[in-house]
């Protein structure tokens, strides 16, 4: 499992240096097009958007992985093992469950958008959603590996 998550964080990291590069390349071109030509150009909120949703979106894997999301440490340190122990996989498996709804909705919502496209840039949304798929499946993985190293009582 520890092969395929390294792989995948191999995958990632180079996908969301180029989206922010998009993103900056972007709102650079906006405001060249702003400023100087007085004529400002229609996709890069778009593009910046949906760009930013996938940097988002991947990057869950990363934070997930390296257990660095937010937390409050006051309460957490003071904590026995057993209870911190606990506190994760609780939040763990709540975190599973919303995730579980997002990819629901995502299902539901995948038939109506499969031929739309954004006005301004003509971008697909089926594109986006697919980045939030896959990323919450990827996502998935890492909680129910995680919530196994607990519960078999093994640090990662």
């Amino acid at each position: 499992m520890r092969r395929f998550l390294n792989l995948v964080e191999r995958l990632i990291e180079p996908i969301e240096i180029v989206l922010l590069l998009m993103i900056t390349a972007a709102i650079g071109a906006q405001v060249f097009s702003r400023a100087l030509l007085d004529r400002p150009l229609e996709f890069p909120e778009e593009l910046s958007t949906f760009a930013l949703i996938a940097v988002v979106f991947l990057g869950i894997f990363v934070v997930e992985r390296e257990n660095t999301h937010i937390r409050v440490e006051f309460f957490y340190e003071r904590m026995p093992l057993l209870g911190k122990k606990t506190v994760v996989l609780v939040g763990k498996l709540l975190t599973f469950g919303l995730v579980l709804w997002l990819l629901n909705g995502e299902r539901d919502l995948f038939p109506g958008i499969v031929k739309l496209k954004t006005t301004a840039g003509d971008i697909p949304y089926v594109w986006i959603h697919s980045i939030i798929v896959v990323a919450s499946i990827i996502w998935l993985i890492v909680i129910a590996y995680d919530c196994f190293l607990i519960l078999k009582k093994k640090e990662r």
